[in-house]
């Protein structure tokens, strides 16, 4: 990933990188804002789609994700890859990957400047795999303001409704698109 990131012909460093994921695309993030220094974007908004990331030291997500048979859906879709599942149970170093925000907030990284200035957080209430209401109460327990962190939560939706709902996918594009200073707000955050 940091070699992609470096052959991306983004030279000056005033320029404005934004960076997504959902589910277990949230754990390559993890990975890239551990290195961000080493490459020459700065990041400026991380959006973060029902995040496995958030509170993976909790059991939730790794016991839901690998054992749970609540969700016939996912656990074909975690066993239809025949090296998924391996990978997932046996070389998959989940503690490289939980993210904490509170570690790329300015103030709290020290010395670094080069933390996400936006973090946009989406949320689907009834996630099968991602505690949402934990991670809803941790992410607004962090106080940050609307300007620096816009927390969705959709309280019906399930894990990966926010990609699949065309109204949902159209909220979303006003956070991933926007290049003001301040993130767009919907009028309802929990649709």
């Amino acid at each position: 990933i940091l070699e992609i990131l470096q052959h991306l012909q983004i030279t000056k460093p005033q320029q404005k990188l934004t960076i997504c994921g959902h589910s277990f695309g949230s754990c390559p993030i993890s990975w890239i804002l551990r290195r961000r220094n080493d490459f020459v974007p700065k990041i400026h908004h991380v959006v973060l789609m029902d995040p496995v990331t958030l509170l993976l030291s909790e059991p939730t997500v790794m016991s839901r994700f690998l054992y749970s048979d609540e969700d016939a859906v996912i656990r074909f879709v975690v066993a239809s890859e025949l090296f998924t599942e391996y990978y997932l149970r046996r070389h998959f170093c989940w503690y490289n990957s939980e993210l904490w925000m509170e570690d790329y907030i300015h103030g709290n990284a020290g010395d670094d400047n080069n933390v996400p200035d936006k973090w946009t957080i989406i949320l689907s209430g009834r996630d099968e795999i991602v505690p949402a209401p934990a991670v809803r109460e941790h992410v607004a327990s962090l106080g940050l303001s609307e300007q620096k962190c816009n927390l969705v939560y959709w309280p019906h939706a399930k894990h990966a409704n926010c990609v699949m709902s065309p109204h949902r996918w159209s909220i979303m594009n006003k956070f991933l698109f926007n290049d003001d200073d301040t993130i767009a707000t919907p009028k309802s955050k929990e649709a």
